[in-house]
């Protein structure tokens, strides 16, 4: 079965993903930092595609790239 690339991902998913906490997503948001997210009512999701581009962007090959 091929995963979804497009899945909505509730908060609980995309912080265990993460591995950051609730308070760390909920920052991201209002500074407009983190994944991409969408609100469907009164409900935050996030397309796990924008969250995979979140993590790639944030790939480095050395410290001194990293530090850049």
């Amino acid at each position: 079965m091929a995963v979804v690339q497009d899945k909505l991902l509730k908060q609980a998913e995309v912080k265990e993903l993460l591995q950051v906490s609730d308070a760390t997503l909920e920052t991201w948001r209002h500074k407009g930092q983190g994944p991409r997210f969408c609100k469907v009512g009164k409900s935050v999701r996030y397309r796990l595609s924008d969250v995979m581009a979140y993590i790639d962007s944030r790939m480095h090959s050395s410290t001194k790239e990293a530090a850049a």
